[in-house]
């Protein structure tokens, strides 16, 4: 047995287990009948992450995880909807910026690479507001080094959020692993930099990180009082490579201290784990005890550790405390100790005195063979199959793979495994979860043009792996271009290539036939040669990275392309104020419409100044087109995503325009007037004769240069009553506003009859200037 007493929203840590394809039997607690059974790939190195949410089907759905490394004072964020009878969701920031828009059930996620922060989230449904919130908005804080997986469980009716959490992968083979424990039993919460990097934000009081790998050195590290700059402790400590260093913050919220402690982890191995204990207290002795009474660790006084092995064993491990003439025994509530963790515990100065606190087991070498020997495994399936025999991969705990966010995998319906190529040579099985397909591009990126999909547990004839272009055929070599550098000419011996960076050139054989030759990420393969062993990477010929893939004898079609439209936000403006947008990017420009703060723009470029940009703006009478200072707008958006004009520029999507571009006008139905329901005997004016994308100008008096009070497209009816003495202007109401047009582009009728112009009364549009009497000032 793997895994014994897992609760209902509990996870264990990752487990060891040899790559290839494993049988899963899950039971109820101390039965040997399995509630259902289940085949899982597992990969090389590659972290996954099983989850059971629904009982129709009973089965877990997997994840897979990117535990690849990431700069120091950086977190990973994902996130998974396991709420089975609950919508799409999605989890947004305070103030109510999406993080991750459009989550649906068991469907996975991409990645962010995130600062180390405090992040409040809350989960709402999908394109709600924060007021909607089926999960309250609560901090999130986010250790560097990290990866974490936020899960929503439950129903919809009582849904409940968990946190996942691992360390990444170091930077380079050579690191050291960094623990900070929160032990200072009245500092608050407190930030944690190293080397003026916050690694640790709001960390709480027995709380701690993961094991975070770092590159060897020599670091600075502060604590702070949390969210402020208020220095709480200061030392500087060493890291060396392959050793492991606690961090305890001890002390008072006024004189705090750094505690570093080494610790050696050679012991741990997947049948053997450690305990740490080390008294922190000011007063009275700790000593770890099994719960039968036999003694792990001798009486420790203040300032004291040791180190002990353990075995795997269902019986929990007591601490006993010893204060003066008092003493009692605190159980550690581990349940069952497994093989290859490290169990830390601290003798802490408590309100009543001495206190034990356990700090999350950190799982270094964890595996199948690591539960205690008295649970008797469950007898597999006749029918399995034992896998190929492979090497044992390092602890998944520790390392994994690397990708770039990726869209959501498209969905086939029941999709039938290709067949196994039957060309001898390496081969390829992509490893998705059931109903996912992946992309096959035509080039090694997956900004790349997809030619089709394949779907999970397809198999693929691999060719090779990307490796340097080849010129263009009577192309002559540029002497300046960078010369290409292999990465597998760097590696040692014993290494092999990252698959979340390596793309391979298969070939996949269609239902009908045909053949696309294209490129796919090694991440989400189980590559293996001709005997079926896992294939090294590194070994694979290359091919050249510029070589285009393409669909032979094949009706396979490409997938619909994602809509790729990019959103500007507009805003900076007073509640209530409005933003114009312009024909000519100019303040003096012609405006065609006013639109509120936060209203969504369709982002169709900028100036070269980019002090400019022509958006769209639709509503259910028009579309208008034209020019919005950038001043005010805010934000931008694609596919669902925060971005900016630099990542924009960076996906070569960034349209520099000339700045003669002039914006207009396209209605779909005339707008709503002020005209009472009986029109009968009253003068309609109808604006007409203008040019596409032009407006007609309601001004306060008769003259151009005279306070416009609305703009009138092609089609808006007016009331009419009065002629300026020129002819040249009517007056008009429109909405409740009483001003005049220029009468040439109105049509005049009375009870559905043309009326003519010269008929309406000549009134005078303002009063004659009057002479200032004698005596009298100006100003």
């Amino acid at each position: 047995m793997a895994v014994a007493d897992l609760s209902f929203c509990e996870a264990t840590p990752y487990l060891n287990v040899p790559a290839g394809e494993i049988s899963i039997s899950v039971s109820p607690n101390g039965e040997s009948n399995p509630l259902w059974q289940q085949a899982v790939s597992a990969n090389d190195g590659i972290a996954k992450t099983l989850i059971v949410s629904s009982t129709s089907p009973l089965q877990f759905a997997e994840f897979t995880e990117d535990l690849n490394s990431i700069a120091v004072g950086k977190a990973r964020f994902t996130a998974v909807h396991a709420i089975a009878d609950a919508p799409a969701v999605d989890i947004i920031l305070a103030d109510g910026r999406p993080v991750v828009p459009g989550l649906s059930y068991n469907v996975p996620y991409g990645t962010l690479d995130l600062p180390a922060l405090s992040y409040n989230l809350a989960v709402v449904p999908s394109g709600a507001a924060l007021s909607d919130a089926i999960i309250a908005t609560a901090p999130y804080s986010l250790n560097s080094s990290t990866s974490y997986i936020v899960v929503a469980y439950g129903t919809a009716a009582d849904p409940e959020v968990m946190v996942l959490q691992a360390p990444t992968r170091p930077e380079s083979a050579e690191a050291g692993w960094l623990k900070i424990a929160h032990l200072a039993p009245d500092a608050g919460d407190v930030d944690v930099f190293l080397n003026d990097t916050l690694v640790a934000p709001l960390l709480g009081q027995t709380e701690s990180t993961v094991f975070m790998r770092v590159a060897p050195g020599t670091y600075s590290v502060s604590v702070r009082a949390g969210g402020s700059s208020d220095e709480v402790a200061a030392q500087s400590i060493d890291v060396a490579n392959g050793a492991a260093t606690i961090l305890n913050i001890t002390g008072t919220a006024q004189e705090g201290r750094i505690e570093p402690l080494a610790v050696d982890l050679s012991t741990i191995n997947s049948t053997s784990s450690q305990l740490t204990l080390i008294n922190l207290a000011g007063e009275g002795s700790v000593a770890a005890v099994l719960a039968d009474g036999t003694a792990l660790t001798a009486d420790l006084a203040t300032g004291a550790v040791e180190s002990v092995v353990v075995q795997p064993s269902t019986e929990d491990i007591n601490v006993s405390v010893t204060n003066g003439s008092a003493n009692s025994t605190v159980p550690l509530g581990l349940g069952t100790v497994y093989g290859g963790n490290l169990y830390y515990v601290a003798a802490v100065n408590g309100a009543e005195g001495p206190e034990a606190v356990v700090l999350e087991p950190a799982a270094i070498a964890q595996s199948v063979d690591s539960a205690p020997l008295s649970l008797a495994p469950v007898a597999a399936p006749a029918t399995e199959v034992p896998p190929p025999p492979t090497a044992t991969p390092a602890p998944v705990t520790e390392v994994a793979q690397a990708i770039q966010p990726t869209a959501t995998p498209a969905v086939v319906v029941n999709p039938e495994p290709t067949l196994v190529p039957t060309a001898a040579g390496p081969t390829a099985r992509i490893s998705l979860n059931a109903g996912a397909n992946l992309h096959l591009r035509q080039y090694p990126s997956s900004e790349a043009f997809s030619l089709g999909l394949a779907p999970s547990g397809a198999v693929l004839l691999v060719l090779g792996r990307a490796g340097a272009p080849e010129p263009p055929v009577g192309a002559t070599p540029d002497p300046e271009a960078e010369e290409f550098v292999d990465p597998a000419e760097e590696l040692e011996e014993d290494q092999d290539l990252d698959p979340g960076s390596t793309w391979l050139n298969v070939a996949f054989a269609t239902e009908d036939g045909g053949t696309v030759v294209a490129w796919v990420n090694a991440l989400y393969l189980i590559v293996q040669d001709a005997r079926g062993f896992p294939q090294r990477l590194a070994d694979l010929p290359t091919v050249p990275m510029n070589r285009a893939g393409e669909t032979l004898n094949s009706s396979i079609q490409p997938p619909s392309p994602p809509d790729r439209t990019i959103f500007a936000f507009s805003g900076n403006v007073a509640p209530g104020a409005r933003v114009h947008i312009r024909r000519t990017p100019d303040i003096a420009g012609e405006s065609l419409a006013l639109v509120p703060g936060d209203v969504r723009l369709t982002f169709l470029g900028l100036t070269e100044e980019r002090d400019w940009y022509f958006v769209r703006y639709e509503d259910a009478s028009a579309i208008v087109t034209g020019w919005i200072s950038a001043l005010y707008v805010t934000a931008f958006e694609q596919l669902g995503r925060s971005v900016d004009l630099e990542r924009i520029e960076s996906n070569q999507e960034l349209v520099i325009l000339t700045g003669e571009e002039r914006g207009g006008v396209e209605t779909f139905a005339a707008p709503t007037s002020g005209i009472p329901e009986s029109i009968r005997d009253v003068v309609i004016g109808e604006v007409f004769n203008l040019n596409p994308g032009i407006n007609l100008h309601l001004r306060r008096f008769d003259d151009a240069a005279s306070e416009s009070l609305a703009l009138l497209p092609g089609g808006t009816i007016l009331t009419v009553d009065a002629l300026s003495e020129d002819g040249l202007w009517v007056r008009a109401t429109y909405d409740g506003a009483v001003g005049w047009v220029a009468s040439e582009y109105v049509r005049l009728t009375l009870n559905g009859e043309s009326f003519d112009v010269n008929e309406l009364p000549v009134v005078v549009a303002r009063p004659l200037p009057t002479n200032t009497p004698e005596g009298a000032s100006g100003g």
